[in-house]
């Protein structure tokens, strides 16, 4: 079956595709505590749904500068500029009206001709992204226009062919969204119980009497050589992942801590990372187990310390293994100890699963979505995938 490709011009509402406001209308000075939400960039790039914490404006503002620059549930926003390709739904269970920012632009759809849920995730795939970056203006930083946006094609089956598939790959994202609020609670429950043991009692401990270095066992690679080890064992820095290679060098629960460029928070907490299952780790992060704690509550009590005096570099941010060392944590005494271990071992086991579902449910989605939007994988074929996977 061949899927013919339409410009999204051709399904929007007359009007449907509109830009922010222009800089003067929507300025910091504008935002308030309470009132209509911005979206701006960092409102993306959460999947399917908005996320991350809004600005607002007054509705006062709105009715006299913003009214052409809202966005009402099931429209569909874009990244303007700065990190392109970033799409995302306006959820139906917030708020009513939201105002798109001056970096991002607003796709309302004509429920006549497509339906929302599919056109977001036509929009979300490789092919329509690829689109994107071949069509951005790459002077100064790279963005698109209305221009662009409007002649960027997607295809487009029947409705109710639409539907199905919407339908399909929304069963997917429901369930890593599942997912991803279990893991919150998880952590917010675990957090909650570790307050309550420290405060029947706590005892001011040096993280080097708690905790094992392996630093000796990481191994930096550039660019060019994680090029040519390519595979699919992830490779972690100081904050995060930064692309995958062939081999791993740690294969265990580690906790990470950063020690230079991303090492302390906004709010003096540091940059630390639970890891678990194959990895290659550079010289960018602590790697850290528990000695006579768990590794996982070592993880806790590390993320509640504040570390602002032990960060030297006046350009960049380090936190030297010495220093590091002599960070203070509070810790339960040891009789509250072993009940807060056997909760705190549970629950990440919990949240170790759902964040490995996520990743399979997410890999599932991603390979189902060409598939489906190309016509060469009919939906019934895809409801016998997400049964087979427990959706």
């Amino acid at each position: 079956m061949t899927i013919p490709a339409v410009p999204l011009v051709d399904v929007a509402v007359p009007k449907g595709l509109i830009g922010g406001p222009f800089g003067s209308s929507l300025v910091n000075n504008d935002y308030e505590p309470s009132g209509v939400p911005v979206i701006r960039g960092t409102n993306l790039g959460f999947g399917r749904r908005l996320g991350g914490d809004y600005a607002f404006v007054s509705e006062e503002k709105v009715a006299s500068d913003l009214a052409r620059n809202t966005a009402a549930p099931g429209d569909i926003v874009f990244t303007q500029r700065g990190t392109l390709g970033q799409v995302a739904l306006v959820p139906d269970d917030t708020y009513p009206v939201f105002i798109v920012s001056q970096s991002q632009m607003r796709l309302r759809v004509d429920p006549a001709k497509a339906v929302s849920e599919y056109v977001y995730y036509a929009c979300s795939s490789e092919a329509f992204i690829k689109q994107i970056d071949d069509n951005a203006i790459s002077t100064g930083v790279p963005h698109i226009n209305l221009g662009i946006l409007n002649r960027l094609t997607i295809p487009l089956p029947p409705l109710p062919e639409q539907r199905a598939i919407a339908e399909v790959l929304g069963a997917l994202d429901d369930k890593i969204a599942a997912n991803t609020k279990l893991i919150t609670r998880l952590d917010a429950h675990m957090a909650l119980e570790y307050t309550a043991a420290v405060a029947e009692g706590a005892l001011d401990s040096p993280l080097a009497a708690v905790a094992e270095f392996h630093n000796r066992r990481r191994v930096p690679l550039s660019a060019r050589e994680r090029e040519q080890r390519a595979g699919d064992i992830p490779y972690y820095g100081a904050s995060g992942v930064f692309g995958t290679v062939n081999e791993a060098i740690f294969d265990e629960p580690l906790v990470l801590v950063g020690e230079d460029g991303s090492v302390i928070n906004a709010d003096g907490t540091p940059v630390v990372q639970y890891i678990w299952g194959p990895a290659w780790i550079n010289n960018h992060a602590h790697v850290l187990t528990g000695k006579d704690i768990s590794t996982e509550l070592l993880y806790l009590a590390i993320t509640r310390c504040q570390v602002a005096t032990l960060v030297t570099g006046a350009v960049q941010p380090k936190i030297n293994m010495g220093n590091l060392k002599r960070l203070v944590l509070e810790l339960p005494l040891a009789g509250d100890r072993g009940r807060l271990e056997a909760i705190v071992r549970a629950e990440t086991a919990s949240k170790r699963a759902a964040l490995e579902e996520n990743v399979t449910l997410a890999a599932t989605r991603d390979a189902l979505l060409p598939q489906l939007m190309s016509g060469k994988l009919r939906v019934r074929d895809a409801e016998a995938v997400l049964e087979k996977a427990g959706v």
